[in-house]
């Protein structure tokens, strides 16, 4: 599975540095309180504004 904050580059320049920053990490916060649900879940990359996600889940 795939996360990406699609229009990552415009969102930061529209909201600033700071405010995207926040938003970022609490994507990120997110995406990790989900896989805590899911057994046998992981990330296999983060590519900075989205993660390529694992999961045994079926």
């Amino acid at each position: 599975m795939f996360t990406d904050i699609v229009g990552s580059a415009a969102l930061q320049e529209r909201l600033g540095t700071s405010a995207y920053t926040k938003f970022v990490t609490r994507h990120d916060k997110v995406v990790e309180e989900c896989l805590d649900e899911v057994p046998g879940a992981r990330i296999l990359n983060e590519t900075g504004d989205g993660f390529q996600l694992r999961s045994r889940w079926r």
